[in-house]
Formats: structure tokens, C-alpha cells, sequence
């Protein structure tokens, strides 16, 4: 498959969860294309971190398809995955490696030629302002650079396509600013992002689509502009979340 010649990084097609009688996802329907910064809000239980799971191949749906860079998630698992970096929510990282142990590791597990990693480790560690806890046991971390750490595991192994789930969560003002930073100018490389976050005013800023997911169904898509126009008088992200939610 030609890659340069693929619109869209993320294609997810009739996407429905069933947790027993309960359904988590009801038909989404969402193809984002590449070089894009897409957002992903809604309220407590509508459904963000499970489109998440699904879509980077960690949750099963009951049907539907997700393609990553044309590769469909369940049909070619290994292509597919190959192409993800993704940050949950819950961070749980091995807890009794150091920083540097630690993504070293990752480096290692995914074939990282060792000077590559290594420059790309303290590049990071650097935007982050983590290098003074390079050999810091991760247990001891706080939750704000256990996220960072998260976050540096993802970016050092340079994938095609980013699934970031809450990723300002934790972060003090100058690391929001940096991953900022980093999220614009890796979408100038035709990488594109997804991500979920509560922090409304955060994506308005910084993506360039959103979707809004309530009760397992997408309610609304589209550029800021469209989303205003869909709710007539709303300004802001925060005054269409609330009126349409």
C-alpha cells in the first residue's frame, strides 16, 4: 500500500460497542485525514477513552472497521499497530525501572537503532525539562512527570499517527505548552494526532477538527466554524459543548 498516496490517517466506519445490553458506541462514523490535530470531547461515560481502546487495537468492537493509514486494525493487526503511538489515560509504566531504564527499553522493544534513541531520549527529556530525573526510580515520580514520561515513551518511537487519550491531564502550564509545541509541529510533518480531553479550552486551541461524542454517538464534527454555525449564537467550544450536550 502507498502511504503518501492515503487521504486519510484514521477511518472508523459503523463503530458500535456493546458491553452486555448496554452500548458503549451507536455507529461512529468519523474519517480524519493526515496532517490533522482532532479532537475528541465529551462528557464523564459518552464513550471517548472506549473509541480510543478500539481504535488502537487494544478493545474489541462488537462491529465495525478501523483503518489506520489504510490498514484495517483487526484485519492487519501488526501493520496497523505499527503505525500508533498511543498514551492512555491511566499511566502504568514498570514502577521499578529509572526514566532513562525505561525508555531505553522502549527504544530496544521496538528495533530503535541505539543512537537514534538515544538522541531522540534526551531531546525530549530536554523539551520536557525530565533530563534532572533521568535516573529517577518512575515509582517516585509525580503524576505531572509520569505523564511527561508517558509522553517522551510515545514520541521517541515516531509514529505515523497519535491516539491521546487526556494527555494534558497532570501537566503544569509550561509542559501543556510544550506538548502544544510538539503536537503542531509534528502534524507539520504529516503526522496526525486524536485525542480526547475534558480541558475544552485546550482543544479549541490546538485542534483543528473536533467531534463531539455523547451517549456513545457522535453529535457534532467539524471545524470550530462549522461547529458554531450548527448552534447559531455559541462562541466557544466550552458554550457549543454546553448547548449540545
Amino acid at each position: 500500500m502507498n502511504q503518501s498516496k492515503q487521504k486519510y490517517a484514521i477511518e472508523i466506519i459503523n463503530l458500535t460497542k456493546f458491553y452486555g445490553t448496554f452500548k458503549a458506541l451507536d455507529r461512529i462514523y468519523l474519517k480524519i485525514e493526515k496532517g490533522q490535530i482532532h479532537g475528541l470531547v465529551g462528557p464523564n461515560g459518552a464513550g471517548k477513552t472506549t473509541l480510543i481502546k478500539i481504535a488502537c487495537g487494544v478493545l474489541k468492537p462488537t462491529f465495525g472497521i478501523i483503518k489506520i493509514m489504510g490498514y484495517d486494525v483487526w484485519e492487519e493487526p501488526i501493520k496497523a499497530k505499527s503505525l500508533i503511538g498511543y498514551v492512555p489515560e491511566i499511566v502504568n509504566i514498570y514502577p521499578s525501572l529509572t526514566v532513562l531504564e525505561f525508555l531505553r527499553f522502549i527504544g530496544k522493544f521496538y528495533r530503535i537503532p541505539k543512537d537514534t534513541i538515544e538522541e531522540r531520549i534526551w531531546h525530549y527529556m530536554q523539551l520536557f525539562n525530565v533530563e534532572n530525573y533521568a535516573n529517577t526510580i518512575i515509582e517516585d515520580l509525580s503524576k505531572g512527570f509520569l505523564r511527561r514520561v508517558a509522553l517522551i515513551s510515545t514520541f521517541i518511537r515516531d509514529p505515523r499517527v497519535y491516539f491521546l487519550d487526556e494527555p494534558f491531564s497532570d501537566l503544569d502550564p509550561r509542559a501543556i505548552w510544550t506538548l502544544r509545541k510538539i503536537l503542531q509541529e509534528e502534524v507539520k510533518k504529516g503526522k496526525t494526532v486524536f485525542l480526547a480531553s475534558h480541558i475544552l479550552e485546550l482543544v479549541e486551541k490546538v485542534a483543528n477538527k473536533i467531534a463531539i461524542i455523547d451517549k456513545g454517538r457522535i453529535i457534532a464534527s467539524g471545524d470550530l466554524k462549522d461547529l458554531k454555525e450548527s448552534t447559531g449564537k455559541a462562541e466557544t467550544l466550552e458554550e457549543i459543548f454546553l448547548k449540545l450536550t
